[in-house]
């Protein structure tokens, strides 16, 4: 649950990347560029929002102050804009 695997059509391995102890805990969604992102928590209250390149390369990591959990779906608009919704905070998450 802590690594992030991606594979090839033929099913093998392309790269994988540790997610430093945490685990996905959101929906998956990717940009037009192919690039990541994922909420993690490792504990209750500790809750990141990772962006991975499509090479797999964490390129930062946003922390989601007293948040539990990010259970929710995001969503990503044609400019690039992130919408986050959040679980426990009831709130949505803006990332430009």
């Amino acid at each position: 649950f802590d690594t992030l695997y991606s594979l090839n059509n033929n099913g093998s391995l392309r790269w994988k990347v540790s997610l430093d102890g945490y685990h996905v805990t959101s929906p998956i969604v990717c940009d037009k560029n192919g690039n990541i992102f994922a909420g993690l928590i490792k504990d209750y209250g500790d809750s990141y929002i990772y962006s991975i390149t499509s090479s797999g390369n964490i390129t930062w990591k946003l922390p989601v102050k007293d948040e539990p959990s990010l259970g929710a779906s995001p969503a990503i608009a044609e400019d690039g804009t992130m919408f986050y919704p959040t679980f426990l905070s009831n709130s949505i998450l803006i990332i430009k």
